[in-house]
């Protein structure tokens, strides 16, 4: 009696058994598209976690999991393009095949712009040197060695990815100094350790940030004070440091405003560093010959820069020497100008002999104070009146001429200086509110 029991109780279960197994097959019929992705071909299934076409969105996430974005991202459909209207993310769309075929042509991610993610990053807390800052803290003033022109602060930046996804796009961390008001900035070098050397634009961070709070701190060193930054100078300067967390574009948040933080600085009783001994000139000469009919300005290189007045200084005689007797005849060459800084001008006169001054032209005036003669953008010499000459029109024409100077731009100081901003060099003029900073081989108004 109980064998029969027992085979009674096997049958009932295999019979539950097929009558699923059938279910499942008529189901199956009327929702292949949808059970095609449950029970598809393993082989052919793509990794939800991974990223098939290398775009920073999850493939269990992107409706386009074979097709990268490569510049903008269709802001309703994740992970395609903006061209496209119809997600593709069937079977059919996107095979294992696919994504290796992808990998071995798409572009490298870091190259792309713009990829739509949910992971956030900002900027949670940032150190500098032992001091936690708040935006509303007092100025940070640190204290420099006696006779520093700069100083050197660690700051670290601790980041955390506040988003729903993990971020594993690399980003950088970008150092700024700025005025007080967070403008006209200047990005700085950073240091990997207090030793000053091996400086980089940046901090590059490879490290994932998981979603939901993922966080690392990032150390760096900058110098502050330096480079013509608005903390450079003598005596008490104030600034601000703008930190900047970003993936150069390469990442569209959906919060991109607090990925950038600015904090004040304050250096106190600064003194000029070697950089910042600017070389200075009491006068430069103009040389051309300006025989032309059309009235058109041409544009030159000036001849010279003098530590004295060209043509009455022993070693800095004008072109030839030619105007040297009729320069030292001029009683206001022989001090400084009222207004700004002295321009010599030597005209070549093609050899016509003229008794008083030799063969060539002879005129000066003053340049207005803040002139630039700059290295690579010639531009006329504005004066403070007409310019004198010596009765020949040809020396006059030449300061409506276009001039550079190749060997470092020149700036016209409120000393009746003229100071050279040349190769290696670093420094700040101030003229009344104006502020110029030499930077790579230019002057530049910065205030």
């Amino acid at each position: 009696m109980s064998n029969i029991k027992g085979m009674s109780k096997l049958w009932w279960i295999l019979g539950t058994a097929l009558i699923v197994v059938i279910f499942v097959i008529l189901f199956g019929v009327f929702q292949s598209d949808s059970l095609g992705k449950i029970f598809g071909n393993i082989g052919d299934r793509l990794d939800d976690l991974g990223d098939c076409d290398r775009d920073g969105v999850a493939n269990m996430f992107d409706k386009c999991p074979c097709l990268p974005v490569i510049t903008s991202e269709n802001s309703d459909l994740r992970g395609c393009p903006s061209d496209i209207t119809t997600a593709l993310d069937n079977e059919e769309d996107c095979t294992s095949e696919m994504c290796d075929e992808i990998e071995s042509t798409s572009p490298d991610r870091t190259e792309r712009s713009g990829v739509g993610t949910e992971g956030d990053l900002m900027i949670e807390e940032v150190t500098f040197d032992d001091t936690v800052m708040t935006t509303e803290n007092q100025p940070y003033t640190p204290t420099l060695i006696s006779g520093a022109s700069d100083i050197m602060i660690e700051v670290t930046t601790k980041i955390k990815n506040i988003g729903t996804e993990n971020i594993f796009l690399p980003f950088t961390v970008t150092y700024h100094i700025c005025d007080n008001s967070g403008e006209n900035c200047l990005q700085k070098d950073v240091y990997p350790t207090n030793s000053r050397t091996a400086p980089t634009e940046s901090n590059e961070v490879t490290e994932q940030f998981d979603a939901n709070g993922g966080e690392h701190s990032i150390p760096a060193y900058i110098v502050v004070g330096d480079a013509g930054d608005f903390c450079d100078g003598i005596g008490v300067r104030n600034c601000k440091l703008k930190i900047k967390v970003d993936a150069d574009g390469a990442l569209a948040e959906p919060e991109e405003d607090n990925n950038e933080e600015e904090f004040s600085i304050r250096l106190e009783n600064q003194v000029a560093g070697s950089n910042d001994q600017l070389t200075e000139y009491a006068s430069i000469e103009l040389f051309a010959n300006d025989d032309s009919d059309d009235g058109e300005p041409s544009t030159a290189t000036i001849r010279q820069t003098c530590t004295g007045i060209v043509g009455r200084l022993s070693g800095c005689n004008s072109e030839s020497d030619d105007c040297d007797d009729w320069f030292n005849s001029q009683s206001a060459l022989g001090t400084n100008p009222s207004q700004g800084c002295w321009v010599l001008a030597s005209e070549d006169d093609d050899g016509l002999v003229i008794a008083f001054n030799g063969n060539n032209d002879c005129a000066y005036a003053a340049a207005v104070e803040r002139e630039i003669i700059d290295t690579t953008d010639p531009a006329g010499i504005n004066t403070v009146s007409t310019p004198i000459t010596d009765d020949e029109e040809n020396g006059r024409n030449l300061f409506s001429w276009n001039w550079n100077n190749p060997g470092g731009s020149l700036l016209c100081a409120a000393d009746h200086k003229w100071y050279e901003c040349s190769s290696g060099n670093t420094g700040v003029i101030n003229i009344g509110t104006d502020r110029f900073v030499c930077r790579n081989n230019h002057w530049r108004k910065n205030n």
